[in-house]
């Protein structure tokens, strides 16, 4: 767990020099991007920035794994291979979810156009929320065969207390931006706050798989330390760069 701890703080750093550079919330994320979409030339820093982001999420992967029941005797870079196209969809789906909210919000106060708008946020939330449990499904078993049977035997009583779950989470993090008038370590507190939030709120998933599978267990980050050594030095690589 030591390790776990100690790259739950490494992240939390990552996150913080990504609030300063402007690139932590999906919000900022979206509008960079688009900028560049629509002609912007970018500075190196840009490049540097967005490499660094996409550091931090493996590690944020590879960390929620650590903390995902584990079934003895699966080969943890196997695993790890499994579980990160699940992990890549429910990033794109959050984004997607992000997007109509921002889109929702800047509609206020026309009530009925942001009731609207909020929907396809709403169905892509939960599609997000469906396909962690996937991934929770992946990390817990050796093969995809059994990884869809749990994973459907996870959705029928779990898939609604997760997804309530994911909008308390989505909420809280929202309002962890307030703690950034906290002197001098706002930025780290808000970045500190929104990894514990989802942090936990994946390691709730993980409890919800050992619920409906026996037997499996915790391994932690054992036999995973290379590749997370690898990434964090990339990140840190890209974030002297960004410097």
């Amino acid at each position: 767990m030591i390790g776990i701890a100690l790259l739950f703080v490494l992240i939390a750093v990552l996150q913080t020099a990504l609030i300063h550079y402007h690139h932590f919330s999906p919000f900022e994320r979206e509008s960079n991007l688009r900028a560049v979409l629509w002609g912007a030339r970018p500075a190196p820093r840009y490049w540097a920035v967005v490499a660094l982001d996409v550091c931090t999420g493996l590690l944020l992967t590879l960390l929620a794994i650590g903390l995902w029941p584990q079934t003895p005797g699966d080969a943890p870079l196997a695993r790890l291979a499994r579980t990160l196209p699940a992990g890549a969809l429910t990033t794109l789906l959050a984004a997607v979810a992000h997007h109509h909210v921002n889109d929702a919000v800047i509609r206020f106060p026309r009530i009925g156009i942001i009731a609207r708008r909020m929907v396809p946020a709403l169905i892509a939330g939960a599609l997000a929320g469906a396909t962690t449990l996937l991934a929770v499904a992946l990390a817990a078993t050796p093969d995809w065969t059994t990884a869809l049977d749990v994973w459907l035997r996870l959705l029928w009583p779990f898939f609604i207390p997760a997804y309530l779950l994911a909008l308390l989470v989505f909420v809280l993090r929202a309002l962890a931006f307030f703690l950034r008038v906290i002197p001098v370590i706002g930025s780290f507190a808000h970045a500190a706050a929104s990894t514990l939030l989802l942090v936990g709120m994946l390691a709730c998933y993980g409890w919800m798989a050992g619920a409906v599978l026996p037997g499996v267990t915790g391994l932690g980050l054992h036999g995973l330390e290379g590749v997370v050594v690898g990434v964090g030095a990339l990140a840190l690589v890209a974030l002297l760069l960004a410097w």
